[in-house]
């Protein structure tokens, strides 16, 4: 298997693609930094065998297949404004990130389009974010509102390639998502990449693992996919639980059960 990861330097996709190079997998790590592993040993390891690439920058080998796009971008830095909450630094981070992803993919009649899971989160549609409990919704409005716009307009650029014809309900900024971005250049038509699971986690924490303690994996966390709602009563999982499902599950003998699905994940 071989996978692009991007925004793996850290969280869900390190986590996740660590367990993806266990299993034999070749992992390209798009990185702004390649430096960020040199004190990391346990991804040297895989460089030194060759299944760890590190990619600085945004480019892509067009002349290899990507059997899998694992998207887990997330801001590096924000700041607090006392009227929006958290603003990322880059306000449009995964919206544009995804849109110029999707726009190098390798397409060929050589290679299938590539499976694609992208991660973001609980409360980002105006379905799910209305069946939180109040205390949340708040939550998530005041603090996490213009992080949230940056995931929904991500959801609706793979809903568009993904060809569902329903995106996440809410506003999108034109500062996201600018008018005419179904026209940019590169990027696969309604329909073109039907091989797309979104990935909705509760809060997130930095928890262990607990599919990974022995006895727990049949109900370490809970899943989730009719529709945008998130899992009922469940408000937080870790995210080495996300990666665990990911590369495990999701990856493994379960994708034709999510395929085309929102995914939500919680305790």
């Amino acid at each position: 298997m071989k996978v692009f990861a991007v925004g793996a330097s850290r969280n869900i996709g390190y986590y996740a693609s660590l367990r993806l190079l266990k299993q034999q997998a070749t992992v390209t790590f798009l990185l702004r930094n390649p430096g960020a592993f040199d004190s990391d040993p346990k991804i040297q390891e895989y460089v030194q065998k060759g299944t760890a690439r590190l990619v600085k920058g945004d480019a892509l080998n067009k002349e290899e297949g990507v059997d899998v796009l694992l998207f887990t971008l997330g801001a590096t830095s924000s700041r607090f404004s006392p009227l929006r909450g958290f603003v990322n630094s880059i306000e449009d981070l995964c919206t544009r990130s995804m849109l110029n992803v999707l726009s190098t993919l390798p397409r060929s009649s050589e290679h299938a389009p590539p499976r694609i899971v992208a991660v973001s989160s609980a409360g980002v549609s105006h379905i799910s974010h209305k069946s939180l409990p109040l205390p949340m919704r708040i939550l998530y409005t005041v603090a996490l509102g213009q992080p949230h716009e940056d995931k929904r307009g991500m959801e609706k650029v793979l809903a568009h390639c993904l060809g569902a014809g329903k995106a996440p309900g809410g506003t999108i900024s034109p500062k996201i998502l600018p008018p005419g971005w179904e026209a940019t250049d590169g990027l696969p038509g309604k329909g073109e990449l039907p091989a797309v699971v979104v990935v909705r986690p509760a809060m997130l924490t930095d928890g262990v693992c607990r599919a990974d303690e022995a006895g727990s994996k049949a109900n370490a966390y809970r899943v989730r996919s009719d529709g945008d709602l998130p899992v009922a009563g469940g408000y937080t999982i870790s995210r080495r639980d996300v990666a665990q499902f990911i590369a495990e599950r999701l990856l493994g003998a379960e994708w034709s059960e999510w395929q085309g699905k929102g995914v939500s994940l919680a305790i």
